[in-house]
């Protein structure tokens, strides 16, 4: 995957334009360096030369000739070539003068005796800045292009080695389906910002997955399960409407699918909402005391016995809500498809058994897996979903859920560590 304004492309610039600009600035202070190194060393030319005519009138009382021939004296600044004049009453602190035919003047002032008098140093001989300035300019163009060239490809290198890791993820998502991301999507990728990066796409998109997944059950289970109690109900509205008395039978059926529908409803709405994914450390069973109590069908079913051999500080990790839809649910089914009105509840090792009895096993009735959707009863009043709804609320807990069954019993196992 390429782009015409990729990142690796923009460092690249902004490298080779930043080696470019400092390397410009660098030959302008190095020229302007070199300049002002020359320019003092004519001043001092000068200042050694006027600290020698002075020396030389105080010794001998006289006013004697410049040592070099370069040097000059003049007695007022009328005298001196050009419009050096003018240019002196503009700016009476300038020391350097430049003459139309290209002469060099470095002038100071100086006081022999009573008398002020000009300096002047023609240093136009000694000046090599502009004599070698092509030549050192051609030099400094030529370095900056070769430091260039080098910064060019080691930001490439480096561009390409930095940003590697970022190539990789772009193509790895690009590449990837949905189901692809998982927990360790991230961990090929170094662990700098990169790798953060990395880690939150995979958590963000498994997180969308989960949502969706938890939309899709829903759409799944709600479209499955409203219809049979929906139908119910209609046949008995339309009873209702044509003034029949309703059966005992009837009856039955309606409360049946009302409350049904209100368990499905529950159940649908627990598993799709975002808290039910939040675990924490409850009491199992103060959950199953309540579920116990509250439970419709124990209340009407005055005969069944439930043996509950749990200790009440017994606690385990798990969403109080879904758990409470768990063993409700695991209580209808030992209700509805026991042989007799017992179920045993019991801890075992961190494990947790619901056994009951059966009049034949579940291979006799052509069921391979309990846990797989769309297996129940006739009598259900569950999510209607079997053993597959106990299946994925354990998975939600991070528990493993187990059948263990024989000719004439049934146990489902939660095994919560």
């Amino acid at each position: 995957m390429k782009f015409k304004n990729s990142i690796q492309n923009q460092i690249v610039k902004f490298f080779l334009g930043f080696t470019i600009t400092l390397s410009l600035i660098y030959s302008l202070l190095l020229l302007g360096y070199s300049w002002v190194v020359e320019d003092n060393i004519f001043n001092r030319m000068v200042e050694n030369e006027a600290h020698f005519i002075i020396e030389q009138y105080e010794k001998y009382d006289r006013l004697v000739k410049p040592r070099s021939a370069y040097f000059a004296i003049y007695e007022s600044w009328k005298e001196l070539p050009g419009n050096i004049f003018h240019l002196h009453q503009i700016d009476p602190e300038r020391i350097e003068f430049e003459l139309p035919k290209g002469e060099s003047l470095h002038v100071k002032s100086i006081v022999v005796g009573n008398k002020s008098f000009i300096l002047v140093a023609d240093v136009s001989a000694f000046e090599v800045g502009k004599e070698y300035l092509p030549y050192i300019s051609s030099w400094l163009l030529f370095t900056t292009l070769i430091i260039s060239v080098l910064a060019l490809l080691v930001s490439f290198i480096m561009s390409k080695r930095i940003l590697q890791p970022l190539k990789r993820l772009t193509i790895k998502l690009s590449e990837s389906k949905p189901v692809e991301i998982n927990q360790t999507f991230a961990n090929e990728f170094p662990r700098n910002e990169i790798g953060y990066l990395a880690e939150t796409l995979r958590d963000s998109i498994l997180h969308l997955q989960n949502v969706l997944h938890r939309e899709s059950n829903f759409t799944r289970d709600a479209s499955h399960e409203l219809r049979t109690p929906i139908t119910v109900l209609r046949n008995i509205e339309n009873k209702v409407k044509k003034n029949l008395t309703l059966e005992k039978k009837d009856f039955d059926k309606f409360s049946l699918s009302i409350s049904q529908l209100q368990i499905t409803v529950t159940t649908l709405l627990a598993l799709a909402r975002e808290e039910s994914t939040i675990n924490t450390e409850i009491s199992f069973s103060e959950v199953l005391e309540k579920c116990i109590i509250s439970h419709y069908q124990l209340e009407e079913n005055k005969t069944f016995r439930l043996k509950v051999d749990i200790a009440s500080n017994y606690k385990v990790i798990a969403n109080k809500n879904l758990l409470t839809i768990l063993i409700n649910n695991l209580l209808t089914n030992a209700i509805n498809y026991a042989s007799s009105n017992e179920l045993s509840i019991r801890v075992v090792e961190r494990n947790i058994y619901f056994e009951n009895s059966i009049e034949e096993s579940i291979e006799n009735m052509g069921i391979k897996n309990p846990f797989d959707a769309n297996i129940r009863g006739n009598e259900s009043v569950g999510i209607g979903l079997g053993l597959n709804i106990v299946k994925r609320l354990c998975d939600k807990f991070s528990w493993k859920a187990s059948i263990k069954t024989d000719k004439s019993t049934f146990c489902v196992i939660l095994s919560t560590d």
